[in-house]
């Protein structure tokens, strides 16, 4: 019989090539994930700061009414913080910006009496009023400057 040595060289050269290759692969893969990952995570200080300016943030509704083409809510923040409103939600669509604003109870709905969308931490029982100028449906949602929505519902007259 005739023997045969086997080195085994190039066994032993591709096993080596291919884990080069996933090492390789898996480094390009982390490398474009990292990125990815990063832009979307938010800091321990930036999640703090967003608990704690919903944990602030206490609105009630005293009464929703609407019109055909208007519809007014009544408001009181007893939070520790002013609340600004960043969106409203009319069913599905959000309303625009220069369709609705936040005044005084007792004010007349002026440019100069308009509170920016502000809800203010007023005195004891007082009510800021919330004017949408646009046809609404039964549900809208209000959503705040530090993502916490509310619902409001349509008081029946």
């Amino acid at each position: 019989m005739i023997s045969r040595k086997r080195k085994g060289i190039s066994e032993i050269l591709s096993a080596i090539l291919l884990i080069v290759a996933v090492v390789a692969s898996m480094a390009i893969y982390t490398s474009l994930s990292k990125e990815r990952i990063f832009a979307n995570m938010l800091s321990v200080s930036d999640v703090l700061k967003t608990s704690e300016g919903r944990s602030t943030e206490l609105l009630t509704k005293v009464w929703f009414t609407k019109t055909s083409n208007n519809a007014t809510a009544y408001i009181i923040n007893y939070g520790f913080k002013n609340v600004t409103i960043a969106n409203i939600i009319n069913g599905t669509k959000a309303v625009p910006l220069n369709k609705f604003d936040t005044y005084l109870v007792d004010a007349i709905l002026t440019d100069t009496n308009k509170l920016d969308r502000i809800i203010p931490v007023l005195e004891k029982n007082s009510t800021v009023k919330l004017f949408i100028n646009q046809t609404i449906a039964d549900r809208v949602t209000v959503i705040t400057q530090n993502g916490r929505s509310y619902e409001l519902l349509v008081d029946s007259p």
